[in-house]
């Protein structure tokens, strides 16, 4: 048992290792392409692209004399350019060196960047609309006693149309619209539909705790509501083998509908049961062949689950009519070429305002900084979404390319920002600032950008321990 829950996250972790890899490639290779292209076209010569930080993996000169590198340490990547700041410069290349060129043209260079970064998830935007976006139906499930969601007089089974105005299709849309109130204490009108009636009302969610003051709650938890999927019943489809479920003698087609003598009917029931109940017995009462049977079953520790969550080894029988309630809640969000650019060029633009609330909002304290995700965070998403489809994984390169546009224009030394800030300095003073005061700017960037890495990958780590 220990060895299977080994390799299932051994599996997991190269999965998501891989897909940061293929993100980061991706995200980074178009920014540093950015600084790279433009440049190029400004005259300024480009000695070295690299993709990755560390030891050489992999090197190539062109016959543009440009070397071409992929490193060990693929969490960036950089542009090296002639510099007389860095090395000596021969008379003839010193038009050439970037410290010569024009303040403007090393704005541009510079910005090119992020701009870069901010067309890749437009484009990447465009393609998976045209595509088509997977999603599913914000159908309301269980509102929790005493929340947010009830006393706005929301009841489970009604479907979200709407956000302060904004329509929505897909509970993606539902979480984008409930993440621009993040750190907010106010209220939301949410306009809802009956699905039997199709009548429509507008309920005011009145914020009595800020979304996002808790770490690691989604704003979903904070207003009391679950997503409603459809009940599977606990009929067995299938056990595995040398598991719990097996040597307990359990089944294919047993219907399980007691644990510990408490009826149950569904699965999300029989889950809830297994809670802190690994390396426990149990008994289960299953009927087979129309006979009811006790069994006692001796349960094993759940995988990637919970403290002390139980695992029986089995998997349920999906019937027709479950398959028939699932497909009407799923939704393909695609658009026609035209269509599908303005969707992007929207999108884009919502991602970035949301960056920019964001950031603001931590700084003011108003969301915890706990929210933070570093790598590992990143990993785990960018693995999930591939999982789902190309498409998904479309929408988080972009997500992610927009953030890291966003983040590279703030005003901090050795990022694209710091360096802007300098050269803005130096087109109001007329001469740049001293090399010494650069220099000291670029430490405490330096200092800051490692301290926020680090403090955003204590938070994996916390998350993962959780």
């Amino acid at each position: 048992m220990m060895m299977e829950n080994i390799s299932h996250s051994l599996m997991s972790f190269i999965w998501n290792a891989a897909s940061l890899i293929l993100l980061l490639s991706i995200v980074v290779t178009i920014h540093e392409g950015g600084h790279f292209w433009v440049a190029r076209k400004l005259g300024v010569k480009v000695l070295k692209f690299s993709i990755g930080f560390g030891k050489t993996i992999f090197s190539k000169t062109g016959r543009d004399g440009v070397e071409y590198v992929i490193a060990a340490i693929p969490l960036g990547g950089y542009v090296k350019m002639l510099d007389e700041r860095e090395g000596e410069v021969s008379v003839q290349d010193r038009p050439y060196s970037f410290n010569q060129a024009s303040v403007g043209k090393r704005i541009a260079i510079v910005a090119a960047g992020p701009l870069a970064n901010f067309l890749l998830a437009i484009m990447v935007f465009w393609s998976a609309f045209m595509i088509g976006v997977p999603g599913v139906k914000p159908v309301l499930g269980e509102i929790k006693t005493g929340s947010i969601a009830q006393i706005a007089g929301l009841q489970s089974g009604e479907i979200i149309r709407s956000i302060q105005g904004e329509p929505v299709q897909t509970w993606m849309q539902v979480g984008l619209a409930f993440a621009n109130f993040i750190g907010e204490k106010t209220s939301i009108d949410m306009e809802v539909e009956d699905p039997l009636s199709h009548t429509k009302k507008i309920s005011r969610l009145q914020l009595t705790t800020k979304i996002g003051e808790n770490a690691g709650e989604s704003p979903l938890e904070t207003l009391g509501i679950k997503v409603y999927l459809p009940q599977i019943r606990l009929g067995i489809g299938h056990v595995a083998e040398n598991t719990p479920a097996s040597r307990a003698g359990i089944k294919v087609d047993d219907l399980i509908v007691a644990f510990d003598g408490d009826d149950i009917t569904y699965w999300p029931q029989l889950v809830q049961k297994l809670e802190k109940k690994a390396e426990q017995t149990v008994e289960l009462t299953v009927l087979r062949e129309g006979q009811l049977r006790r069994l006692k079953v001796r349960l094993g520790v759940g995988k990637n689950s919970a403290p002390q969550m139980g695992y029986l080894g089995i998997q349920p029988k999906i019937d027709e009519q479950y398959r028939q309630e699932l497909d009407q809640l799923r939704v393909n969000l695609q658009y026609e070429p035209t269509e599908a650019f303005h969707q992007a060029l929207i999108k884009t633009g919502k991602f970035f305002t949301l960056s920019i609330q964001t950031i603001r909002k931590i700084l003011s304290r108003d969301v915890s900084a706990k929210n933070l995700s570093g790598p590992v965070g990143i990993a785990e998403s960018a693995g999930n979404s591939l999982s789902v489809g190309l498409s998904q994984f479309l929408m988080f390169v972009g997500m992610i390319s927009v953030s890291i546009g966003f983040l590279n224009l703030l005003p901090i030394p050795v990022l694209d920002g710091g360096h802007l800030f300098f050269y803005g300095i130096e087109l109001v003073r007329g001469k740049p600032l001293s090399e010494n005061i650069q220099e000291v700017g670029m430490k405490i960037g330096l200092v800051l950008i490692l301290s926020l890495t680090i403090f955003a990958l204590f938070n994996d780590i916390s998350r993962v321990g959780m």
